[in-house]
């Protein structure tokens, strides 16, 4: 979505491989000064159980999402030599990793890559035109972005099940240009079957 609309794409250290937040589990785990003080104020004083107060910090605290770049699967996940980082690393770092994902073509690096790429060689996602074509659908997003002749379709399932979804105004899904599921095969179609997550984008 960031990459096929208007303005300033952003990626956050980590989002183009897929990087999860920390699975933090006690106070001691951050080092956030907002939260420490938080807790004194919420816990400390009864107003609040810790497992609650923790729970609610694993959904919104700065640090559990700023843990060291996993760029290997050695210790502290080649992000330093020392005993440890300021935060720890993320305990999934032997299974994501820059390291794993460079050799794996259906990587979520890969597909930033390409994703990357597409965007930089269509300017209709850049300077084109917007229209969302189902704005009321509360599962899928579906819009086109239009530059002159060159039109883009890109229907995005925010949900996680899979999802049958008819292209409203009679609009057919034409040439499928990229998928973050490899194995999605549904050009000229006017019915998609989108998998949890799956992004497609079709030049029409």
């Amino acid at each position: 979505m960031i990459l096929t609309l208007r303005g300033t794409p952003f990626l956050y250290e980590g989002d183009e491989m897929g990087m999860t937040d920390s699975p933090f589990k006690k106070l001691a785990d951050y080092e956030d000064v907002a939260v420490k003080n938080a807790y004194k104020a919420e816990v400390e004083t009864g107003k609040m159980p810790a497992a609650v107060f923790l729970a609610d910090q694993a959904r919104v605290s700065r640090d559990n999402a700023r843990t060291p770049m996993q760029w290997d699967s050695s210790p502290e996940a080649g992000f330093t030599t020392g005993r440890h980082p300021w935060l720890a690393v993320n305990p999934n770092y032997r299974q994501i990793n820059a390291a794993e994902e460079e050799s794996d073509p259906a990587s979520v690096l890969n597909y930033v890559r390409k994703l990357i790429r597409l965007r930089a060689h269509t300017l209709a996602f850049v300077y084109g035109d917007y229209e969302d074509l189902d704005p009321q659908n509360e599962t899928i997003y579906a819009y086109t972005r239009s530059l002159g002749a060159k039109k883009y379709l890109v229907v995005e399932n925010f949900s996680s099940g899979s999802v049958r979804y008819t292209l409203p105004g009679g609009l057919r899904a034409d040439v499928l240009l990229l998928s973050d599921i490899p194995s999605s095969h549904q050009a000229n179609a006017s019915v998609l079957t989108l998998a949890p997550w799956e992004c497609r984008i079709y030049q029409q």
